[in-house]
């Protein structure tokens, strides 16, 4: 048996554990994952998110600490004044 078949039969095997679920178009469920995932979890998602994007764009990850991180506040506009109904 070659390299490449014996590695096909790996993959094949390694597939035929996967669970698939099928649905009708437009009965797929939503995108909320709160209710099958831990936060820990979506957490993890994120991350393999943002190495693919940083990579896929050619960039490096940032080195920087959490305290050093780019950003800037904005704050809404305060809220009028409430006016007395009775004046």
């Amino acid at each position: 048996m070659s390299r490449s078949h014996a590695a096909a039969e790996e993959r094949r095997a390694a597939r035929s554990s996967w669970s698939v679920k099928v649905f009708r178009l437009g009965e797929e469920p939503g995108d909320d994952l709160s209710d099958r995932t831990t936060p820990e979890e979506r957490i993890a998602m994120m991350w393999r998110l943002a190495v693919d994007a940083w990579t896929a764009a050619g960039l490096c990850l940032p080195g920087y600490t959490r305290d050093r991180m780019p950003g800037r506040v904005i704050r809404a506009p305060s809220p009028p004044a409430a006016t007395d109904p009775r004046r």
